[in-house]
């Protein structure tokens, strides 16, 4: 088997603002796909990051995406006062 692409599947609970974050985290352009109502892709490196908008109430399990990136760019002038704790972090994530 030779696999072309992988995708990771992430669910938000507001899509606007998941598509927000993740194109300045990621410095990404608008979305490359829109498969269906509440959903889009992103072409990441030789991946595919999908959002889809649905509750994300879960039975504890938690979905882990790793990017390994050579070029990151200088993010000394980035405003990273909302990330100060975990949990201000987490409150700026949309959550899995």
């Amino acid at each position: 088997m030779d696999v072309s692409s992988a995708a990771v599947g992430l669910p938000v609970s507001d899509l606007a603002a998941a598509v927000k974050w993740y194109r300045q985290v990621l410095e990404l352009a608008e979305p490359d796909l829109q498969p269906a109502d509440g959903v889009v892709e992103f072409k990441v490196g030789s991946l595919w990051l999908q959002l889809g908008e649905e509750p994300t109430a879960r039975s504890g399990a938690q979905v882990v995406i790793r990017f390994g990136v050579d070029d990151a760019p200088d993010a000394s002038g980035y405003d990273w006062s909302s990330w100060a704790s975990p949990s201000a972090l987490w409150s700026t994530c949309p959550r899995p």
